[in-house]
């Protein structure tokens, strides 16, 4: 399980913008002119210098001379410590990494190179400038290299949980890797380092659960909207996600069915909306949650029967009538 050294570093616009149907040097690209004119919003340096300083913080109480910091695309943590520290949420792949060492520059994992990895060191350049590709997987390699170069191959590392609801860390081919290539360092699972950096929400932090509120509202809305007899489950789902997408944010999940009220045969919505048709008296189960650069709101509220021919929102103070045409439907939409 020796790591392999890379076949080529970083490859200068000038030397690989003509070689870009070569695959190497293609996927070591660096400072290109892709993405410079994106837009992203991201968090303020400040806010990342007081989370890399929470941080450090913790692993000098711990003893730490390095964290590996994993985020994938899991529900249970919704990017985890390594959205928290680059802005970024991996999809690719099961989790890509941030090793932060106590003393030194941070250094991204990313899953991809080439264009994907140009589009990340884009978007997370606030908080962290050194992002390297896995080189088709081997992070550990990547990281094996990083730890050298810190000279901290006989320290304390850490390990995150990629997802702590399930205590899920790195893969054992990754944790291999480290073990046989860092002989001397100590490798330290660390349980729930990151919760108590998180349960105390910054200004920038409360403004983006804010945000991820108002788009679970406008998901329900979007979903009362389009709710009569003969749409189907899915098609309430794509009127939430395109609501929830609309409103720049991320689909967390998407919980919807219906069943008929005179005959139940449903507690909880559908987790996988199906293509079953909504028919009249009908009532739709649904938990929504949408997410909004790392943070996460849900709702939950049921749509309900035929009510007087027109959509009204049943509230707490009483009916509002919502439009004035026969949908036939009613919502309870009091969270």
């Amino acid at each position: 399980m020796n790591i392999r050294p890379p076949q080529i570093g970083p490859q200068p616009w000038e030397q690989v913008r003509g070689k870009l149907d070569q695959s190497l040097p293609f996927a070591n690209m660096r400072d290109t002119p892709y993405y410079r004119d994106a837009v992203w919003e991201q968090f303020s340096k400040g806010e990342y210098e007081r989370r890399y300083r929470a941080l450090r913080a913790k692993m000098r109480e711990h003893k730490l001379d390095a964290l590996i910091v994993p985020g994938g695309p899991s529900h249970w943590s919704f990017g985890g410590g390594m959205l928290w520290l680059t802005g970024h949420w991996e999809w690719h792949a099961l989790s890509s990494y941030v090793l932060v060492p106590l003393e030194g520059e941070p250094m991204m994992v990313y899953s991809m190179g080439g264009t994907h990895a140009e589009a990340v060191r884009r978007q997370v350049e606030v908080a962290v400038k050194d992002v390297r590709h896995s080189r088709s997987g081997r992070y550990a390699d990547i990281m094996v290299e990083r730890v050298r170069e810190l000279k901290l191959e006989r320290g304390r590392i850490g390990l995150m949980e990629i997802d702590p609801r399930h205590g899920d860390y790195l893969p054992v081919n990754q944790y291999n890797v480290l073990k046989e290539n860092l002989p001397g360092a100590e490798l330290v699972f660390t349980k729930g380092f990151l919760h108590e950096l998180l349960s105390i929400h910054s200004a920038e932090e409360l403004d983006c659960v804010r945000t991820a509120g108002k788009l679970c509202r406008d998901a329900m809305d979007a979903m009362v909207a389009r709710a009569r007899p003969g749409v189907k489950e899915y098609e309430l789902r794509a009127a939430a996600g395109a609501a929830i997408l609309e409103g720049g944010g991320d689909i967390d999940f998407l919980i919807i069915g219906s069943t008929p009220m005179a005959n139940p045969a449903m507690i909880f919505g559908n987790p996988r909306p199906s293509g079953r048709v909504l028919k009249k008296g009908d009532i739709i189960n649904m938990e929504l949650a949408a997410g909004y650069r790392g943070y996460t709101a849900q709702v939950g509220s049921p749509i309900i029967g035929i009510f007087l021919g027109h959509t009204f929102i049943v509230t707490d103070t009483g009916h509002e009538i919502v439009d004035d045409f026969p949908l036939e439907i009613a919502v309870a939409a009091s969270s």
